[in-house]
């Protein structure tokens, strides 16, 4: 059964555009995740560096945690496990999950 519709050239070339976005976005490579200990905070709470706890012989990393997606504020010696992206040269972290505050509150019932 047919509807008498077809599809304008104009109209195809939006689908087109429309599905190559979405092949495009679902072909991106899955943000990293770092997990480690906190060594050191940054006093305007911006910035932190973390050791990564499946590399123990690399350099700890510093992370931009101005715009992330924050559980439980990071303190020195905390545990924590960062999703982030590079961007021009600098780790930027999406979401900051802290398991050292996370285990706390589980113990304590809440």
């Amino acid at each position: 059964m047919t509807t008498g519709r077809t599809l304008k050239p104009s109209n195809l070339g939006v689908l087109a555009m429309l599905i190559l976005l979405l092949l495009l976005a679902a072909c991106s490579p899955p943000a990293p995740v770092v997990q480690g200990t906190v060594v050191s905070v940054a006093s305007d709470g911006k910035t932190i560096v973390l050791k990564d706890e499946a590399r123990p012989e690399a350099q700890a990393q510093t992370f931009d945690i101005s715009s992330a997606e924050i559980g439980a504020t990071p303190l020195e010696g905390d545990q924590l496990r960062l999703v982030y992206r590079a961007q021009g040269g600098t780790n930027v972290a999406l979401r900051v999950m802290n398991i050292t505050r996370q285990k706390a509150r589980e113990a304590s019932g809440h």
